[in-house]
């Protein structure tokens, strides 16, 4: 019932633009019978206004006809991000290499009938840019070290390198996506900063249009097109910060977010950092239309029961990584995998009955279908056909894309109704007020007319007046909340840092405890604790040649020094992960309770300028609509108010405080008469021989931690004043700017039929009968559009 009742208000919608276009061109005609010269265009019914709001009503009933869902597909390192886009096309749209491929975002288009894909570009110009700034850095300076990218630096070298709008088929598309990239990582070598910039708007983007398999049946009568941005991963932020907030931008416009995690991968080694991507990517879009897909479930125990492992996995990114971010329903376990070659192999069969068997990748398709006998069965179109319709089940692809596309179809349907019904709401006020302006104009007579035009003047100086008086108390409350915001940040900072410093202290204690008990058993091994790693101090804990007392010495000696080393790098970048864990945790906390305390002051601010408003320009207002209207038929002018839409930054996190040093220790040759010396306890032999170990210094991790405290501060004490800037002041500047403009516009109705009455124009019962007519088709559209906002409020309840 939603989603055919928000189609019922696209319809709608769409007539209620059409027939205010029709109101507008007529306007329009009678508009162009006045000599320019003499037009007055501050009236709200001006030529120029007029053709200004015709453009709007064409350009959002555009944005209607051809109404576009992003998903983008995001994935973190060798999740499978390229597999999954194949899958949900069908055919081998996206090429995939050892490195990561994406670099630039592209889009990949669902468009019915488009069996062979084509690329289309609509601006060539900044890889004709990038290849001149390439070529001067290679014969100038020096070469890249990618070696492996040598004949393309020859063919850059040479000029034998260009571009074109428009590519056709996988094998072109391919060769360009693999250029571009390739282009990319050489500029990066060469420090030369990509055009990333020249692609901020998703429009610019290459896209690539191409039939979905999986959509070819499917009835869309909203003519909506649903496009996929396959977006660079987060490894390539490092590379450059302004790719960073370009993904950032297009993952927030997106209708969803599918984010693809390697499920092998979330118990591994390569457990940490996959986290650490995944709530990176999480914090930058939020809760809103976020899917999670966790890629290669089928690599699973076969023993494991499925439905049992499924939960499991979901519970492990729901609760264990992006705790409260996401829902758990909108978590699929998947194999991208064996959905692309089911998908494959069934648009195959659909298309030429059979599968192509000199394709490259014949072998894994076989495999991955069919089994180590495929050649047996291949041509067996039933088979095969069976055969993929048994890897799609088993893919368990089916349910999440029905479920994103559903979704992304009601919501993002929903949401571009809201602009279009918004701006109609207020262009058909402009419009009602207008024609109740001019027939009240009619009817009055000359001198009283010209009156009320003198008090209008005057009225829309006291309206400039007060207008400039609320900008200027918004502007000191503004600051009065900063400088409190900043005070309140000081003192969470300054609690974040005690709670560190103790934090360590207690760690490191309990170690020195620990040890105590375990300290008999010849090695200290610590299970449970913390750091979970075993601690290597340089021989502090060599039992065989140390007593007791020294043991005790040498480890009070490495608290007090607030020291841990470690002989492998990754043991010590365990605690460090371990330690950043905690101390993002305690800023993830802290972070809310600030945001908390913005948001409340924001809305505390919000309500004082609403009342502001209300209380120095509402009675001011009441009069104008008196003067402009006759009893009985006032007119609407709404007070500005405030809409406030709260956004959650990301949060930063702590750098590794890891330190390389070298050491210097003995150790005893081999062989046999040497080994009988080293047990003779003789230095006979001895060698010295040098090692890198990782120290881990707690005053160093403090440092670091207020290092990162300052930067967020100042990162967040920065944008407080663009948001309140950009969710305040701005808003409410524009807003009594317009309410100016459209009082002067009004009154500007009444000069205009005040001439015609001056100049005895037998036209003016014409003109009023006019309006009339008019005001009466607005009334009318407006209760329409009026109906339509309310349906999709009861909706989206």
């Amino acid at each position: 019932m939603h989603q055919n009742n928000i189609k019922k208000v696209q319809i709608e919608t769409v007539k209620i633009i059409t027939e205010t276009e029709k109101i507008i061109e007529s306007l329009i005609e009678i508009e162009k019978n006045v000599d320019s010269e003499e037009r007055d265009e501050t009236k709200t019914l001006s030529y120029t206004h007029l053709i200004e709001h015709l453009e709007m009503l064409k350009n959002e009933k555009q944005k209607l006809d051809n109404l576009e869902y992003v998903v983008a597909v995001v994935g973190t390192m060798k999740a499978g991000k390229s597999m999954t886009i194949n899958a949900i096309v069908g055919q081998e749209i996206l090429p995939s290499r050892e490195f990561p491929m994406t670099t630039l975002p592209t889009l990949i288009t669902h468009k019915p009938k488009q069996d062979k894909p084509i690329l289309n570009l609509k601006n060539i110009e900044p890889f004709r840019k990038l290849l001149e700034k390439i070529k001067e850095k290679i014969e100038t300076s020096r070469t890249s070290e990618q070696r492996d990218l040598n004949s393309l630096i020859d063919k850059i070298k040479n000029s034998k390198i260009s571009f074109k709008k428009t590519y056709e088929g996988q094998e072109q598309i391919e060769s360009f996506l693999k250029q571009i990239n390739d282009l990319m990582r050489i500029a990066k070598d060469f420090d030369i900063e990509p055009p990333y910039n020249e692609f901020t708007n998703v429009d610019e983007l290459p896209r690539i249009e191409v039939e979905f398999y999986h959509l070819s049946k499917e009835e869309n009568g909203s003519n909506a097109k649903l496009t996929l941005l396959d977006t660079p991963g987060p490894d390539e932020f490092k590379h450059s910060t302004l790719l960073k907030e370009i993904f950032k931008n297009q993952l927030q416009r997106a209708s969803a977010v599918m984010l693809l995690v390697d499920y092998t991968k979330m118990n591994s080694q390569s457990d940490v950092e996959v986290k650490e991507q995944v709530k990176d990517v999480a914090n930058m879009i939020g809760k809103q239309h976020l899917f999670v897909l966790l890629n290669k479930f089928d690599q699973r125990k076969r023993s494991d029961n499925v439905e049992e492992k499924k939960e499991e996995a979901k519970r492990l990114i729901a609760e264990d990584v992006l705790k409260g971010q996401i829902d758990t329903n909108n978590i699929y376990p998947i194999s991208a995998k064996s959905a692309f070659y089911a998908n494959f192999g069934l648009r195959e069969l659909a298309k030429n009955w059979k599968i192509d068997t000199s394709l490259k990748w014949i072998d894994d398709f076989g495999n991955e279908v069919l089994g180590r006998r495929w050649e047996k069965y291949i041509q067996d179109e039933e088979e095969v056909r069976e055969a993929c319709s048994d890897a799609w089940d088993d893919s368990f692809f089916e349910e999440p894309l029905e479920n994103i596309i559903s979704t992304i179809h009601s919501d993002a349907l929903f949401l571009s109704l809201q602009s279009p019904l918004g701006k109609l709401e207020n262009l058909l006020r402009e419009y009602s007020n207008a024609f109740k302006t001019r027939k009240n104009a009619y009817q009055k007579e000359l001198l009283e007319l010209k009156d009320i035009i003198d008090s209008l003047k005057e009225d829309i100086n006291k309206v400039t007046n007060i207008s400039e008086n609320i900008k200027k108390n918004i502007k000191e409350k503004i600051e009065t909340i900063k400088s409190k915001i900043e005070e309140e940040s000081n003192n969470i900072i300054v609690e974040i840092e005690v709670w560190v410093k103790n934090k360590l202290e207690d760690r490191i204690e309990s170690k020195r405890e620990e040890k105590k008990v375990s300290k008999n058993k010849g090695h200290y091994v610590d299970n449970n604790s913390f750091f979970h790693q075993e601690v290597w101090t340089g021989g502090f804990f060599d039992f065989m040649n140390k007593d007791d007392k020294s043991k005790d010495t040498d480890f009070d000696k490495l608290i007090k020094e607030g020291k841990l080393v470690y002989k492998n790098e990754d043991e010590a970048k365990s605690v460090i992960n371990e330690i950043n864990n905690l101390f993002v945790q305690v800023l993830e906390n802290s972070s809310t309770v600030m945001e908390e305390n913005i948001n409340k002051n924001i809305i505390k601010l919000s309500n004082k300028v609403d009342d502001n408003i209300r209380n120095n320009l509402g009675n001011l207002l009441s009069k104008i609509e008196q003067k402009l209207s006759e009893e009985g038929d006032s007119l609407v002018i709404d007070l500005p108010k405030l809409s406030i839409n709260f956004n959650i930054g990301s949060q930063g996190f702590l750098s590794a405080s890891i330190k390389t040093q070298k050491e210097t220790y003995s150790s005893k040759g081999d062989g046999i008469i040497n080994g009988v010396l080293n047990w003779l306890n003789s230095n006979w032999g001895t060698v010295e021989k040098t090692r890198d170990i990782f120290v881990i210094e707690k005053d160093k991790i403090i440092k670091n931690i207020n290092k990162e405290l300052e930067n967020i501060q100042k990162l967040e004490m920065d944008k407080l004043s663009d948001r309140f800037d950009s969710t305040i002041k701005k808003p409410i500047d524009n807003k009594l700017q317009i309410l100016t403009h459209e009082i002067e516009g009004y009154r500007a109705e009444q000069i205009e039929i005040v001439q015609k009455k001056e100049n005895n124009d037998k036209s003016l019962e014409e003109e009023l009968n006019f309006s009339k007519k008019y005001q009466k088709k607005i009334t009318k559209l407006d209760s329409r559009v009026k109906a339509s906002i309310n349906i999709l409020g009861a909706n989206n309840e």
